[in-house]
């Protein structure tokens, strides 16, 4: 008689090592789900203070004399100036312009009428004028301030303003004898300064 002996299969083997496959097949899949979320990335501190480049330039543009007789205190002569205000700046600003003059024009100012206005300041193109004074004894400074609007960012454009300095004949002839003199026409400039302060807007 023949005897043939076959093992039993060892189940508890068996389920150990597919349990083990299904762990490592899980570990797989998991990982590769989580990969699909994962992001990788650089950070620099890259902030700067905003470019603050307003501009301002005055051009002398005119001088007109003209002689009036037999009528008392009308001006004689007149300069004109071009205020020009931009802003390539990274930032909008407001304008503010401020004029003084000097002692020895201040002087012969107060030897006028008042009422006489020596200093005016329009928008270019605008017949809407400002009439500027100097009442304060102690100070130099005309009045008022005269704010020149605001300007938006890189505005290479800008705006243009007009001031006008109108010098009757008792004024014009304490000029007269100045160094400066050449040909009738007088160097204004050397009597008076003119700032822009700019300020930025938030």
């Amino acid at each position: 008689m023949r005897y043939t002996h076959t093992e039993k299969p060892n189940i508890a083997l068996r389920l150990a090592a597919l349990l083990l496959c299904l762990t490592l097949f899980s570990l797989y899949l998991l990982s590769g789900l989580y990969a699909r979320y994962t992001v990788t990335g650089t950070a620099a501190d890259s902030a700067r203070v905003a470019a603050f480049q307003p501009t301002a330039t005055i051009t002398p543009v005119e001088q007109t004399v003209e002689y009036v007789y037999g009528k008392a205190n009308v001006y004689i002569y007149t300069a004109t100036f071009e205020i020009k205000v931009t802003n390539p700046s990274e930032v909008a600003v407001q304008c503010q312009l401020d004029i003084e003059i000097d002692a020895f024009f201040k002087q012969i100012y107060g030897m006028n009428d008042p009422s006489f206005t020596m200093f005016t300041l329009n928008e270019k193109g605008s017949t809407d004028k400002t009439a500027l004074t100097c009442p304060d004894p102690l100070s130099h400074k005309l009045t008022p301030s005269c704010p020149l609007g605001t300007l938006d960012a890189h505005d290479t454009v800008g705006t243009t303003w007009v001031f006008k300095i109108n010098l009757p004949q008792s004024t014009y002839n304490g000029f007269f004898g100045l160094d400066d003199w050449d040909d009738g026409k007088l160097d204004m400039t050397n009597y008076f300064t003119a700032s822009v302060t700019f300020t930025q807007v938030d």
